[in-house]
């Protein structure tokens, strides 16, 4: 068997003359594309051993979504380029590296909460406002894992606390986690931790919880038929929407015996000038 791998510079004409080239095989996946394009678009594309393959007859035969994502990006990208007699039923035969996976070098503990927790806050913080299906915002491990180290331990706290309370609630744990670490950032930002670990720890049990307190609408919430119906990553979006907008109540010290699905559009700490307001006058 011989097969000649060689370093190219691969532009959008050339990647569009390559996939010309296309052997009969699976159907391209558009997400893939998707973010593919939009890693090398944002200049967070990494050089690794994998590219571009041809056959022996010149069939491309692997890196079809890596030319296209060329394409649509507008992107020129370094990839290497194997030509020979390459098995093709041997090609992406491995086994996939999850992002938990991969953050298990962080030394974090419980790495596959930590990266759907990850993925949920960056989602967030990229203005994703409502649910998401289809990757609508990109968040590859190669943004996760910068967030991941500069916030080591929020995270780490942003988790115990989360795992401890998802036992309490029953919601998913990362969704929790990830309402939770963008409480404490918020609190740690504005100086009013105690705030923040006195909602925590209250919504956590519901023990002394007075009447109106918007925690006890929030576990009436994750409780009812509706939270129950809801499926895929509208429950986690929602889990971490509506946790933070129970923050907000709590904040402003609102009675509220319900929290409606239609809060959810005023989660990201809009009114965080009353929130401060509030802490500078009792302090």
């Amino acid at each position: 068997m011989t097969i000649t791998t060689v370093t190219v510079e691969i532009s959008p004409t050339l990647a569009a003359h390559y996939l010309t080239f296309t052997a009969t095989n699976r159907k391209p996946k558009q997400d893939r594309v998707d973010e593919y394009a939009a890693r090398m678009a944002n200049g967070l594309w990494a050089d690794t051993h994998q590219g571009i393959a041809f056959n022996s007859v010149g069939e491309l035969i692997d890196g079809r979504h890596r030319l296209m994502a060329i394409v649509k990006s507008g992107c020129t990208i370094t990839l290497p380029v194997s030509t020979g007699d390459i098995d093709m039923l041997a090609v992406d035969s491995g086994t996939k590296r999850s992002m938990a996976d991969s953050l298990t070098i962080t030394g974090l503990p419980t790495t596959s909460t930590v990266a759907a927790m990850s993925r949920l806050v960056l989602m967030h913080d990229s203005g994703q406002a409502r649910p998401w299906s289809h990757m609508d915002a990109i968040v590859h491990k190669f943004s996760v894992f910068p967030f991941v180290e500069s916030n080591r331990e929020l995270i780490a706290d942003a988790v115990k606390r989360g795992r401890y309370a998802a036992r309490f609630l029953g919601g998913p744990s990362a969704a929790i986690s990830a309402g939770y670490f963008l409480i404490l950032r918020w609190a740690q930002e504005n100086a009013c931790s105690h705030y923040a670990d006195s909602f925590i720890d209250g919504l956590s049990t519901g023990i002394g919880l007075p009447s109106g307190d918007p925690r006890l609408a929030y576990r009436a919430w994750l409780a009812s038929m509706y939270y129950k119906s809801i499926q895929g990553t509208s429950k986690s979006h929602l889990t971490m929407v509506m946790l933070v907008r129970c923050f907000d109540l709590f904040m402003l010290d609102t009675p509220y015996a319900r929290i409606s699905i239609k809060d959810k559009n005023t989660f990201m700490f809009t009114t965080r000038d009353l929130h401060l307001e509030r802490y500078h006058k009792d302090v």
